[in-house]
């Protein structure tokens, strides 16, 4: 598809910006769902990597809205508002710093 365009870039509302193959690319089983969905065609399968989900941060993240919304000054809302994206992003990186990304899921 990237030849037929002449290797030019064609702004357009696409799944994924550019045209070219997507080969090892690393991607989560609910984005590769919607992914197949839009119409991307699967060819090859390299490596795949189970792990356990579940909602750790959620009992942090209703205490900090209710605190927000319990707020009586602006520092408070804002406080509250910003402390479950620092800890949520400090922990990815831990984890990030623990995990390979060779170890990830490749397509």
């Amino acid at each position: 598809m990237y030849e037929f365009v002449g290797g030019k870039h064609v702004p357009y509302d696409k799944l994924i910006s550019n045209l070219r193959d997507k080969t090892f690319y690393v991607t989560h089983y609910c984005c590769l769902k919607l992914y197949l969905a839009r119409g991307m065609q699967l060819v090859r399968t390299h490596r795949i990597v189970s792990f356990a989900q579940r909602p750790f941060m959620r009992p942090f993240v209703e205490y900090c809205n209710e605190q927000r919304q319990n707020a009586e000054t602006e520092f408070e809302s804002a406080l509250y508002k910003l402390l479950p994206n620092s800890f949520f992003s400090e922990e990815l990186a831990r984890i990030c710093e623990s995990a390979s990304m060779r170890d990830s899921c490749a397509i």
